[in-house]
């Protein structure tokens, strides 16, 4: 049951977890431990209308929350920075990384061929990573990530991937931070090697948006909104034995828009001062 009852990559719904929620700007704010492993989920809906004013606070909230994360003294720094934006641009559910490379400014060949304007963006030597899937290429994201890590020699890597919800009332619905890495496929069947900062030699940041949940999670959910919190052994015996598959919300194209807006102008809001980069 647990592989197919529980997490997204981040982890944090997990029953060991302590968790406390506030409010910021309107958000809810989940901040959760897990075993001294701090997250947090942030009510940031990519399927609700939001006003400009509130898109803003989107965009501050999400960039409070990631450099809260950052080694002492890096924001004040120009040490490059290297965003790695998980998932296949081709599945609409896991696209959420592709869509962020799009929308996230790297200035990296800048230094060489407009060196005036890179000063101007802040003089950060920015790099965007959108290594696909090893389906296609033969190479998995890590091998693809330690791989540009020798020449790109950032002093923070920030990674973005669609996620595996614990249910559906988190489906496209918030966007959940951590200090640490990922796994990517670990909310699927094609799990492959870890990409963390035992891996890459520097801190690491993972960003995501639960977008799938199992066909297991949505008939638990289904129970226990019924009030059933017993599942019948019965119950559980035909979902251990039956092969699980994913699903997204029927508005999943939507929220990954909006989240990829969010998200990726809060890392150009943090590194170059710039709101709103659609």
């Amino acid at each position: 049951m647990t592989d197919d009852y529980t997490y997204t990559d981040l982890a944090l719904e997990k029953k060991e977890a302590r968790t406390t929620v506030t409010h910021r700007y309107g958000f809810e704010v989940a901040e959760t431990d897990v075993s001294g492993e701090i997250s947090y989920t942030l009510g940031i809906s990519g399927l609700k209308i939001y006003s400009e004013r509130k898109k803003a606070l989107a965009i501050k909230l999400i960039s409070e929350i990631l450099t809260s994360f950052f080694p002492d003294g890096f924001i004040s720094s120009v040490a490059p920075v290297t965003v790695v934006c998980l998932g296949n641009a081709a599945v609409t559910a896991d696209s959420l990384g592709p869509a962020c490379a799009k929308r996230i400014i790297s200035t990296r060949l800048l230094r060489d061929y407009n060196p005036g304007l890179f000063e101007k963006l802040g003089g950060r030597e920015i790099a965007v990573i959108s290594p696909g899937v090893a389906g296609e290429s033969g190479i998995s994201a890590a091998e693809m990530t330690k791989a540009c890590m020798k020449f790109l020699s950032p002093g923070l890597v920030i990674l973005i991937d669609s996620l595996r919800a614990f249910g559906t009332d988190r489906l496209s619905s918030v966007v959940q931070i951590k200090s640490g890495g990922l796994v990517p496929g670990s909310g699927t069947a094609f799990r492959q090697p870890e990409i963390s900062r035992e891996q890459l030699g520097v801190p690491v940041i993972s960003i995501g948006v639960p977008t799938v949940a199992s066909s297991h999670a949505l008939v638990c959910d289904a129970l226990f909104k019924a009030g059933i919190t017993e599942i019948p052994p019965k119950l559980l015996k035909q979902s251990a034995s039956a092969v699980p598959f994913l699903v997204s919300s029927s508005s999943c194209a939507d929220a990954i828009t909006n989240h990829a807006f969010y998200i990726a102008s809060a890392i150009n809001r943090i590194f170059l001062g710039i709101n709103g980069i659609y």
